[in-house]
């Protein structure tokens, strides 16, 4: 849960501050000050990096230096008085960075008062690693309780190494068990058949017990839309699963459709995403539409995902239905337009982390779209450039 719903801590301002009364705990702790003083000595350093460590190995959560508490509420803010802001945010980032392995990327901010600065730390959780924090050449792995921050001991750390190798399985599993319904036809409404281009998008902390995105928000807006593979005129309303946004061909089937679940995760199927060759009688996949597309709606999950306040790390899956027999056209004349047919039904490309929604959508693309062209006998895609940019104008559309 976070501190500030829909702020960053860079949006904040004193008054955030001084109405602030969550009682401090799993996932907020407050300081008065600096330990000794900002001084940054290592014993100083080391209890402020045991509070982010443990943020980022249980579920996050905010640390807030210059406010006073009493009984574990804030009831007064006590800016750190005769400290710069630059300083103080130069010495977070340094215990951030250096007193721990792997470094946490943790948000941090100084909400400015005439007294001085109120430090923000916001730590989101980390899916796939552990964090321990160095003191000499000993390192400890903490984790969070109501108590505050708690070192663990090696069966500890094995259990949680495994639960967060259990989210990517369950991100896995829930791909497989709808792609097996998208094959079978069991979509739950009418959609186009034919061959298909899936896209399934799994934030990891969307497979913890209890946790829900906020669907309300997912309406149609240039922040928050559901987005599309193939974009379009869309009906939208919410589901039994979620939230669905789709395109139709009038009263006809369903072209295009995303399904936002409860939990997060985003499926994306663009059916019928083939074309008949001109003059003959087998059907090919556009290579321009589709690397176009994907380039989209990674761009527009992001979006979407910031508006809902989801965190990655995100598990993306791209699936081809349907594919046997067809033909890719590589669109480029520097390729051998050969257009071979694979021989695979279901071309399933391998699965992607993201860990950091200010990627270049680009640079997650281009690998996959690789083995796109790999698996029809291709090098590479050649839509992109040197530098790994997209390399198509907006065609697609």
């Amino acid at each position: 849960m976070q501190l500030f719903p829909g702020k960053a801590p860079n949006q904040l301002v004193l008054a955030d501050l001084q109405t602030l009364t969550v009682q401090e705990g799993r996932t907020v702790e407050y300081k008065r000050e600096l330990p000794a003083g900002g001084d940054g000595r290592e014993e100083s350093r080391s209890r402020i990096a045991a509070t982010i460590c443990s943020f980022a190995n249980t579920v996050g959560g905010t640390l807030l230096i210059g406010l006073e508490a009493k009984d574990g509420v804030p009831v007064a803010v006590a800016p750190l008085a005769g400290q710069k802001s630059d300083k103080v945010l130069q010495l977070l980032e340094s215990i951030a960075k250096d007193k721990i392995q792997p470094s946490v990327r943790a948000l941090i901010a100084a909400v400015e008062t005439e007294s001085g600065p109120i430090a923000v730390v916001e730590v989101p959780k980390t899916w796939g690693a552990l964090h321990a924090v160095r003191s000499g050449s000993s390192y400890t792995v903490y984790a969070r309780t109501s108590a505050g921050n708690m070192p663990l001991d090696f069966g500890e750390i094995r259990s949680r190494i495994l639960g967060a190798e259990t989210a990517v399985d369950a991100a896995k599993q829930f791909r497989d068990r709808r792609i097996h319904q998208i094959v079978t036809g069991n979509f739950g409404f009418n959609v186009d058949p034919g061959p298909a281009v899936v896209v399934h998008v799994c934030p990891l902390e969307g497979f913890t017990p209890g946790y829900s995105v906020p669907l309300d928000r997912a309406k149609m807006s240039s922040t928050s839309r559901v987005p599309l593979l193939a974009e379009g005129g869309a009906n939208e309303g919410p589901t039994l699963n979620g939230y669905l946004r789709y395109r139709a061909m009038g009263a006809g089937p369903v072209a295009s459709y995303s399904e936002l679940y409860r939990n997060g995760c985003l499926e994306a199927v663009w059916a019928n995403a083939t074309h008949l060759a001109p003059g003959a009688d087998h059907r090919y996949l556009s290579s321009r539409p589709l690397v176009g597309s994907l380039h989209d709606m990674i761009v527009g999950t992001f979006s979407l995902y910031r508006a809902l306040e989801v965190n990655p790390p995100l598990a993306l899956m791209v699936t081809l239905t349907g594919m046997d027999g067809i033909e890719l056209d590589p669109g480029s004349h520097h390729l051998d337009r050969v257009m071979l047919r694979v021989r695979n039904d279901l071309v399933a490309l391998p699965e992607t982390l993201i860990e950091d929604l200010d990627v270049s959508p680009a640079r997650i693309l281009r690998p996959l779209m690789n083995v796109v062209w790999n698996a029809w006998g291709y090098q590479f895609c050649p839509h992109f450039d040197k530098d790994g940019n997209l390399a198509i104008k907006k065609s697609w559309e």
